[in-house]
């Protein structure tokens, strides 16, 4: 009968290689372990709200600090400066009208007979003003920075620049904001007058305005 004596070398040099193998793996469920691995996971809202057609919205412009309105005594234009507490703020309700694939129009709907007004470019291409008329001029595609919407003119001022609706510098004007647009550079790095915080409007709030 053969009696098989146990290594104490290799016994130690197994035990050194298996607890080699568990630090490397304990090491490797850290790496790959998303930060929040021993917290309570909470809800973010980091992130953008799509416009949608027919829905109401109030466009917030945090440079002016206002609501984006139409101007009680200029029809042809608008303003970033309306306050929640504003005597105007029933002028401040826009409703995104889709045009086509990713277009909406921007139209502050009319009360008390007077017409809805759709935000527009105008033909030269520079300034921002309200029409009755809906065409090319009055089309903008959303897009979305982190919790931020941009509205970008269909229109463009040439081959690289775009049209954003913004604020204007030196005035509570809303205007258009001429932006790079090489290699998506605008909406990578936009210009902070031209964001905006949509908020969506229950017409049920509306009530008495």
């Amino acid at each position: 009968m053969v009696i098989m004596r146990s290594n104490p070398n290799m016994e130690e040099r197994s035990y050194k290689r298996l607890l080699k193998l568990t630090v490397q793996l304990l090491i490797l469920t850290q790496l790959m372990a998303p930060c929040y691995a021993f917290q309570t996971p909470r809800k973010s809202f980091v992130k953008f709200h799509p416009i949608k057609k027919n829905i109401h919205y109030r466009l917030w412009n945090p440079v002016r600090n206002g609501w984006v309105m139409k101007d009680p005594n200029d029809m042809s234009l608008a303003y970033c400066s309306c306050g929640f507490n504003s005597q105007d703020y029933n002028k401040t309700l826009i409703q995104a009208k889709h045009t086509g694939p990713g277009l909406f129009d921007l139209v502050f709907t009319g009360t008390n007979g007077e017409p809805d007004l759709h935000i527009a470019t105008e033909e030269e291409g520079r300034g921002l003003v309200l029409t009755s008329s809906p065409s090319a001029y009055t089309q903008f595609e959303p897009l979305y920075y982190w919790g931020y919407t941009l509205f970008r003119s269909r229109i463009k001022s040439n081959a690289i620049l775009g049209m954003y609706i913004g604020s204007d510098e030196t005035n509570t004007r809303a205007t258009l904001l001429l932006a790079d647009e090489d290699n998506n550079f605008a909406a990578y790095y936009p210009n902070p007058q031209s964001l905006f915080i949509v908020t969506k409007v229950k017409l049920a709030w509306m009530s008495g305005t």
